[in-house]
């Protein structure tokens, strides 16, 4: 027990920008490895679309202004459902009408690939090195560092901010590595991948209309799919991601980026 419980502080206190530590994430990935994946290839998208602007004009309100999002929407990846129903609902396109461009754009800027600067977005020189196609298994790692260490995962939830869930995010990771290997229901899949606290604190926060599985679809599942590290047997054109019906599993670029150093 003294072991499991040295492995779990461990995990929480890892430093990710460090090589080291009991979650060991791969930099050696290359585009080909997640290019399909739909953050980090709209990330990607949006980068190179700045870097050959030399800036991205922003509103008053700091987004990117109409005709960068018009210009840059049919690029971006997204199911045709969701594609289909923006162009239906809006007869302009800003950018809190593209979720999937805006999320992309927080989520570089919490990467630290991105900064505001004279009214324009710009990459930093953060991300202008790891722009280069070199550079693709170090974009990745800091991707995801960003996205679940530094994103707030709130963002995307109906419901109530719930930080446990964040806070033990290498110890979810841990043991849905172990979980979900093959096709897994999403139903109940709470109680196998939570540590006491949280599932506590997801088990509180549920209501009738949202209920904990659902919760854990928003935080957890969803964002992994976006990456690229999970797939669902569900529509694949259903614009809203896995559901409480779904079964999930890991995919072949999880096993390439992640692992773990646990040895009981």
């Amino acid at each position: 027990m003294n072991l499991l419980q040295d492995f779990l502080d461990a995990l929480r206190m890892q430093d990710w920008s460090q090589a080291g530590g009991p979650m060991r994430m791969s930099q050696k990935l290359e585009i080909a490895d997640y290019g399909h994946a739909r953050l980090p290839g709209n990330v990607r998208t949006l980068m190179e679309r700045i870097d050959a602007m030399g800036g991205a004009p922003t509103t008053a309100g700091g987004n990117l202004n109409r005709a960068f999002v018009e210009g840059i929407f049919d690029s971006i990846q997204m199911t045709p459902v969701w594609r289909k129903s923006i162009l239906a609902i809006n007869k302009v396109l800003n950018e809190p009408d593209v979720i999937d461009l805006l999320r992309a754009r927080k989520v570089a800027h919490a990467a630290g690939f991105l900064a505001p600067r004279q009214k324009k977005f710009h990459l930093t020189r953060k991300g202008k090195k790891l722009l280069a196609p070199d550079q693709a298994g170090e974009f990745y790692r800091a991707l995801f560092s960003g996205y679940f260490q530094r994103f707030n995962l709130a963002y995307d939830v109906i419901r109530e901010d719930i930080p446990a869930i964040q806070e033990t995010f290498p110890a979810i990771v841990w043991r849905m590595d172990a979980v979900v290997r093959d096709w897994t229901p999403v139903a109940g899949l709470a109680l196998r991948i939570l540590l006491p606290a949280p599932l506590q604190r997801v088990r509180e926060a549920a209501t009738t209309f949202f209920c904990e599985d659902e919760i854990l679809i928003s935080y957890i599942y969803n964002p992994l799919e976006r990456m690229g590290l999970l797939e669902h047997d569900g529509d694949a054109a259903c614009p809203f991601g896995i559901t409480k019906k779904s079964r999930i599993k890991t995919t072949r670029l999880w096993r390439k980026f992640l692992w773990f150093d646990w040895q009981p």
